[in-house]
């Protein structure tokens, strides 16, 4: 099975294809989803950066997200490091932020 993600500008597109065939399931439908990255150790864990709503994370492939409580609203930019997980974020005002821990917490770099 191939999967692709997506982020819409509103949402984030899941793209499943089985046997020739595309399934496509939206989520975060109207969050101002601008990003997202997916954590490389795992397939089923994405992060999207939202316009006005910060980091979401999911870890069963989109079906329920929950909220990273990173300070900053704006994020325009994800990233996760193959070499030790770390998620990083960049946001308007300009920063970058630094979670070590799944996006539980994060500090400004």
């Amino acid at each position: 099975m191939t999967r692709f993600y997506a982020a819409t500008g509103d949402g984030i597109a899941r793209l499943d294809e089985a046997g020739g065939a595309w399934d496509v399931e939206l989520s975060l439908t109207g969050s101002g989803a601008q990003c997202l990255a997916l954590d490389p150790a795992d397939p089923d864990t994405v992060y999207a950066g939202l316009r006005e709503g910060g980091v979401r994370r999911t870890t069963d492939g989109g079906r329920s997200w929950i909220d990273c409580a990173l300070p900053v609203p704006g994020v325009f930019s994800l990233a996760v490091s193959a070499a030790d997980g770390a998620v990083y974020a960049g946001t308007e005002p300009s920063a970058l932020y630094r979670s070590d821990d799944r996006g539980e917490t994060w500090r400004e770099l």
